[in-house]
């Protein structure tokens, strides 16, 4: 599917795309019509390939400017294919007068683009929603995740391989994931608060980054920002840029190629006292730099200059 896609997005788009157009048209003049002052429009992740002239419109209708923001980068490149479907492929992106990314790595390729006025905006967490829960511990290891996907490695690495060597361990893992792992307990989808009360019932909680993610340099990805928000004792594959957002070692563990992630969470379990002063640490770094006020002050500021 990717594949036609890739061959046939124009004639596969216009359809939709002058569907689209005029039905986000008329929303958007209902929606300056009933809001009045508006300093700008910001597009969050909407099909690029389906906007048509939008943006050029808002300019030009209504004198303020159009953002861009997509945080699924660089896996949303047509280079990487998207999760499913590039919609880069047929946009013009030189009509947005801004665009904020998750992904400092992606600079040069959106330029490519077309693309201009590229701010990086990385992820923020409401403290309040995301904060810890006094439960037992239940579970040793866990992770959770919608697929292995650029992450099979790691994925391997982390979880397959320490669950036969640590049988008596309990490692599990939550998400769509339709294959059975040995020794891994399978939670399924948890709701959202099942799923927090897991993190806080778990020693150790894994962030394994997919390969986009982790190489393209300084892209920030939510699950980090989730766990240390919860209070998780956090093990990181390599993560490009990691340390720009939580202090190793002290916020969080990052494995490094020639560890044995095994003998790290053995370590770990170890060392009780590590694992909950790890949580505290990072909890403490989301409430000083990485808070949902923090990104909303971050994207006041990028909006201004270009207004």
């Amino acid at each position: 599917m990717t594949s036609l896609y890739v061959k046939h997005h124009k004639a596969l788009t216009s359809i939709p795309r002058g569907l689209f157009s005029r039905k986000w048209k008329t929303a958007i003049e209902r929606t300056f019509l009933h809001e009045g002052d508006i300093d700008a429009v910001i597009f969050l992740n909407v099909p690029l390939n389906l906007l048509s002239d939008l943006p050029s419109y808002i300019k030009q209708r209504f004198h303020v400017p159009s953002i861009y923001f997509d945080v699924d980068l660089p896996i949303s490149l047509p280079s990487y294919g998207g999760f499913h479907l590039s919609h880069y492929l047929g946009a013009n992106l030189s009509q947005f007068d801004g665009f904020l990314t998750t992904s400092e790595g992606v600079r040069s390729e959106l330029t490519s683009m077309g693309v201009k006025n590229i701010a990086e905006v990385h992820w923020g967490i409401d403290h309040r929603l995301y904060s810890p829960i006094d439960v037992s511990k239940n579970t040793d290891v866990f992770f959770y995740g919608s697929t292995s996907r650029f992450r099979s490695e790691w994925f391997d690495k982390m979880v397959c391989r320490p669950a036969l060597e640590l049988p008596n361990r309990v490692i599990a893992i939550s998400g769509r994931a339709s294959n059975q792992y040995a020794h891994v307990k399978m939670l399924g989808f948890l709701s959202f608060d099942l799923w927090k009360r897991q993190i806080c019932a778990t020693n150790i909680c894994l962030n394994i980054s997919r390969d986009p993610h982790a190489n393209a340099g300084g892209t920030s990805t939510m699950r980090l920002f989730e766990l240390a928000s919860m209070g998780a004792c956090m093990v990181s594959n390599p993560h490009n840029g990691l340390q720009n957002w939580f202090e190793p070692k002290k916020e969080v563990y990052i494995l490094q190629e020639r560890d044995r992630p095994s003998e790290i969470y053995e370590w770990l379990l170890g060392n009780p006292q590590l694992m909950k002063e790890m949580g505290v640490r990072a909890r403490a770094r989301v409430l000083r730099d990485h808070t949902c006020d923090h990104r909303a002050k971050d994207i006041v500021r990028f909006v201004s200059k270009l207004s």
